[in-house]
C-alpha cells in the first residue's frame, strides 16, 4: 500500500472538514444553483420517510475520484451527518465489471462486513468497503475474478459456505437489480456523486470542481430541506 498518498487523502479529508466547518458559521451562505451546481432527477425516488434527510453516496470502486473522496467521505459520515439524516452508500452499474463490484459491495452489506458508523465524532472506522478500494487502486486487482474477490472476503473470517450463500443470494440480486435502474438515471452521468433526498445529484463538474465544493452544495441543500421541513411542521 502506498502510506504516503493514503496519509495526504486524509490529511485531505481533514482539511476539507474544517472547510465545512467555517461554512456553517457564514452569516450569509452562498446561493447554489439547480442545473449549475446540482441536477434535480426529472423521475425523483419515493422517500423512504419522509421526515429524514437522505444521503446516498454513488460510488464504483474502479473510479479514481470516488477513491480519493473516501476519507472525506468517512471523516463526513462520523462527524458531519446530523441525527436527522439517513446516509448510505449505493454502488452504480454500467457494465459488468462495475456489476461484479456492485455484487462486492451488496454481499459485504447482507454479511454485516459494513459496519454502521455512530454519531461519535471522528471515529472513522475501516471496512471491507476501504479493502476493495485498496486492492483495485494499490495493489492493482481487477477485482472481477472469483478468486480475487473471495481473498477479500475470506480476510474477513467468513466461511467459503457462507460468502457464496449471501452472493447468490435473492435479496443481492434483487438490490443489484434496483441499482441497475437507478444507474440509468441520465443526471447522474460520472461518479462520484451525491444523491440527496431521492431528489437532488451533486457531482464534480465546471461549477463544482473540488472536494470541498461537493460537500459546500451537499450542506446547501440540505440545510434548505431542513427549512422546508420546519416550515411544513
Amino acid at each position: 500500500m502506498n502510506t504516503s498518498r493514503v496519509r495526504q487523502a486524509w490529511i485531505c479529508g481533514l482539511g476539507l472538514c474544517a472547510a465545512l466547518l467555517s461554512q456553517v458559521v457564514m452569516a450569509q451562505p452562498v446561493q447554489y444553483e439547480a442545473g449549475v451546481h446540482y441536477q434535480e432527477l426529472a423521475q425523483p425516488l419515493p422517500d423512504l420517510d419522509p421526515d429524514r434527510i437522505e444521503v446516498v453516496e454513488l460510488f464504483w470502486y474502479g473510479c479514481p475520484e470516488c477513491y480519493d473522496l473516501l476519507p472525506a467521505s468517512q471523516i463526513w459520515e462520523s462527524s458531519y451527518r446530523t441525527t436527522d439524516m439517513d446516509f448510505s452508500r449505493a454502488p452504480l452499474v454500467w457494465n459488468k465489471a462495475m456489476e461484479a463490484h456492485a455484487r462486492i459491495y451488496l454481499t459485504a452489506d447482507v454479511m454485516g462486513l459494513l459496519p454502521v458508523v455512530p454519531k461519535s465524532g471522528w471515529e472513522v472506522k475501516r471496512s471491507i468497503h476501504n479493502d476493495a478500494f485498496e486492492a483495485i487502486h494499490e495493489q492493482g486487482k481487477a477485482l472481477v475474478e472469483m478468486d480475487e474477490i473471495w481473498a477479500l472476503f475470506e480476510a474477513t473470517g467468513v466461511t467459503r459456505d457462507a460468502f457464496d450463500l449471501a452472493w447468490n443470494s435473492a435479496e443481492v440480486t434483487s438490490r443489484l437489480d434496483e441499482l441497475k435502474k437507478l444507474s440509468t438515471a441520465p443526471e447522474i452521468g460520472s461518479l462520484p456523486a451525491l444523491l440527496l433526498h431521492g431528489r437532488y445529484v451533486i457531482r464534480y463538474n465546471a461549477a463544482v470542481k473540488s472536494q470541498e465544493d461537493l460537500y459546500k452544495v451537499l450542506n446547501f441543500l440540505i440545510a434548505r430541506i431542513r427549512d422546508a421541513q420546519r416550515a411544513q411542521g
